[in-house]
């Protein structure tokens, strides 16, 4: 048995990657029955009420019924630092960008990402309430991206018993959370979605590892110190146990793996990349912050070329979580056309995904090293 297994009872070493917009609450539960480890995007949610927080009691009770009681399940979390509110120029730049697609944007300027960290620091009640519920529920791992809470906060759950995992994209951040993170997400750049980076967000400065890279080295600097979680590109069963096996890692996350899971078919980005594979028509991807506000790696469609090719990068946009909702308001305006202007998040072998399958069979497959 190793470590991983030990530390979290796991039957094997892969946990399924929090994927907000994807990941449904059957995705986990099914990856979790099949002895891995269901994760639970909570990022997206507001706790700055009290609905954020009856929103996460529900999902929870949700799996819960799914799972017959079990725990072995990972709470993710969103960490940036507080997002400011846009001011007109920067607003003025998004509708230019937009301009092409005569953006119908009635709604309410809001930030549509609020951070944990926001939430720890500026409403504490709130907070408070919400660990508590956390901590009465008793996940077995609680996760946070794009950084982390107080380290006050993260020494509460762990007295708790709840193990502690932190993303990291380079070997600063994974020395810099070492010292007390239970697990480091060793997020690769191949990997889809929302990149994790933290410590400097700035893209030129992105050394932008490899996942095979940064457990080679992150292995070599940390030893055995804390447990490493390979994500990123893993796609199939020869990479899982590459990553397990040749490399050493704990245990790997894989997201993308599952996008195209049963559990997940009622996701519009899981739809459009089925019909993309399907039709041979499949593109490669990029890496990119115009849409969200966040560098995110997502499928380069006609739409994302175009805007990228357009837009002028002195140009000032609305920070995330403002951008996003802005990009949210503005698909919700051209519904009709929400395959045309989707921002399909996927990792760089999202390709070579060729069946649908359950979340247990893919599991399953994954798990197959002889």
């Amino acid at each position: 048995m190793s470590l991983f297994t030990k530390s979290t009872g796991c039957g094997f070493p892969l946990i399924q990657a929090p994927m907000a917009g994807v990941s449904t609450i059957k995705l986990a539960s099914a990856v979790t029955n099949a002895g891995g480890i269901g994760s639970i995007p909570l990022g997206a949610i507001d706790y700055t009420s009290s609905k954020g927080i009856d929103q996460t009691k529900s999902l929870l009770s949700e799996f819960d019924s799914l799972t017959e009681g079990s725990r072995l399940v990972n709470l993710n979390f969103f960490a940036h630092e507080p997002q400011v509110e846009p001011n007109p120029t920067q607003l003025e730049n998004w509708r230019k960008l937009y301009a092409k697609y005569n953006p119908d944007v009635q709604a309410p300027l809001a930030n549509s990402n609020i951070s944990i960290k926001e939430i720890e620091q500026n409403h504490p009640e709130q907070f408070g309430k919400l660990w508590c519920e956390i901590e009465a529920f008793g996940p077995k791992i609680v996760s946070f991206h794009f950084g982390y809470p107080s380290l006050k906060s993260i020494d509460q759950l762990k007295k708790s018993g709840i193990l502690v995992f932190v993303t990291a994209t380079n070997i600063e951040e994974a020395t810099e959370v070492s010292d007390f993170a239970d697990g480091i997400v060793l997020q690769g750049y191949e990997a889809g979605g929302h990149r994790g980076t933290w410590l400097s967000t700035e893209a030129k400065l992105d050394e932008g590892l490899s996942t095979m890279v940064l457990v080679q080295q992150a292995r070599k600097i940390l030893g055995s110190k804390t447990l490493l979680i390979a994500s990123g590109g893993i796609i199939d069963k020869s990479a899982v146990k590459f990553f397990l096996v040749d490399l050493g890692a704990d245990a790997v996350q894989c997201g993308t793996a599952f996008i195209l899971t049963h559990e997940c078919e009622t996701s519009p980005s899981s739809q459009w990349l089925w019909n993309s594979i399907t039709l041979k028509e499949s593109l490669g991807t990029v890496m990119t912050d115009l849409i969200l506000g966040k560098r995110a790696r997502a499928v380069k469609t006609e739409f994302l070329s175009d805007l990228i090719h357009r837009h002028d990068i002195a140009n000032t946009l609305p920070d995330y979580g403002y951008r996003y909702k802005l990009y949210k308001d503005f698909l919700g305006a051209n519904a009709s056309l929400k395959s045309e202007y989707g921002f399909f998040l996927a990792g760089q072998n999202y390709k070579l995904l060729t069946e649908r399958l359950s979340a247990k069979e893919r599991l399953e497959s994954l798990m197959r090293l002889e």
